[in-house]
Parts: structure tokens; sequence; C-alpha cells
């Protein structure tokens, strides 16, 4: 749970004399009146912006520290290759020419030496 206040078009007029001094707004900031509406939609579609460049940090660092991506594992003790992690957490496998899409089972990578 996240929450946090913004201050958007309020005046030192706006606080009592205890934060006049300490607050501010983005209207003091800047000198501009804003629609709310339009601060809120900004505000989410950073949020979502962000939240997809987790997905894709997240990832390249899962790939590049996994045991199992792009190698052979057993899966529910059949030889797979894994493919890839899917976005929903998804493994992506190949067995033989099929690819197929598995959410749940036990795997457990091949470690060649």
């Amino acid at each position: 749970m996240l929450g946090f206040g913004l201050n958007v078009n309020q005046t030192e007029l706006d606080w009592d004399e205890n934060i006049k001094n300490l607050a501010t707004s983005m209207f003091l900031q800047s000198h501009t009146t804003y629609q709310l509406e339009s601060v809120l939609q900004n505000i989410l579609l950073s949020f979502e912006a962000a939240q997809r460049q987790d997905e894709i940090i997240i990832s390249k660092m899962y790939q590049q520290y996994s045991l199992i991506w792009g190698n052979f594992a057993l899966l529910n003790g059949n030889k797979v290759f894994v493919k890839e992690i899917a976005t929903d957490g998804a493994l992506v496998i190949e067995d033989g020419n099929k690819t197929e899409i598995i959410y749940a089972g036990d795997l457990l990578p091949i470690i060649m030496p």
C-alpha cells in the first residue's frame, strides 16, 4: 500500500502559520494552475511506465542469473529446454518441436560440469 499527498494549486493563504514557510505546491513553484485530473492521469501513467520498466529490468536480471533460462531442465521428470520466463511468470519450454507454457510443476536445472 502506498499513499502520498501532493500540493497542486495551493497558495501561501491555504496553510496554517505553522507550515506556511515550509510547505510548497506545484503552483507556487511554477506559477501555473493545474487541472487535478491531468495531474492524476500523469502520475498514474508514470507509475505504469515505471512498472513496465521494472518488469523488463527484473526479466533481464532473472535471465542473467537463472540456472534454467536458456538451458535444459527436468520438468516433472522429463528433459525440456527452457526457452524463457513469460512476463506473467509462466515457464515457456520447448519439448521436441513444440512450445508449451507451463504454470506449475516440479522443475530442476540440469547442471553440466
